[in-house]
């Protein structure tokens, strides 16, 4: 059974419980880099990136 999940933070909590989230630690470029991270990792079918 599936638990409710009442914020955002729980979601991204259990995300990361999952392992299908995936965080960035350094900063990028929001326009040009974020969107080529993203793209690459939908690609590859890899864990969602959190900046």
């Amino acid at each position: 059974m599936l638990k409710h999940l009442k914020s955002l933070r729980e979601y991204i909590e259990a995300l990361q419980t999952v392992g299908e989230i995936q965080e960035i630690n350094q900063e990028v470029d929001l326009d040009l880099e974020l969107a080529a991270i993203i793209r690459n990792s939908y690609e590859q079918k890899a864990p969602t990136p959190l900046c």
